[in-house]
């Protein structure tokens, strides 16, 4: 599968996934295809590809990154305990409060801004902020 971004700022979107040692090859010819104009995807592989392919990858101009596991967890109320503060979730629901929470924590931008307030409004995202203490709701701006 491969995700292309349109708008240059956005360039660290495009990824090339489900590459595996047998399409290291094809991964790096579909790469340098001039359709990408000049963004160099990221190539994801969800298993090891072996010495061989790393080499290929490495010759092409490709860095290996650091593997990101990637989990979901359900955000349930716990007991407090003696030995941390007690946060609250609260949910998000007024549209603006938490995008700019978000936004400031991620210290960006112009198009990438855009980017992730859009992704942050659709339906299914469920907006949450932890908060210590007892406030019921978040602060208005």
């Amino acid at each position: 599968m491969a995700v292309v971004a349109t708008d240059p700022a956005l360039g660290f979107l495009s990824t090339v996934s489900g590459v595996t040692p047998e399409t290291v090859p094809a991964a790096i010819n579909f790469v340098n295809a001039p359709f990408w104009s000049g963004v160099m995807p990221a190539l994801l592989a969800s298993v090891e590809i072996g010495d061989a392919a790393e080499k290929l990858l490495s010759a092409a101009g490709f860095t290996r990154t650091g593997d990101r596991a990637l989990a979901v967890k359900q955000l349930d109320a716990r007991p407090p305990t003696e030995a941390r503060p007690r946060l609250d979730v609260v949910e998000a629901d007024d549209g603006e409060t938490f995008p700019q929470v978000l936004l400031a924590g991620y210290q960006v931008g112009g198009v990438v801004a855009a980017f992730i307030r859009a992704e942050h409004r659709l339906p299914v995202m469920r907006r949450v902020v932890a908060m210590e203490g007892k406030r019921q709701s978040l602060p208005q701006r």
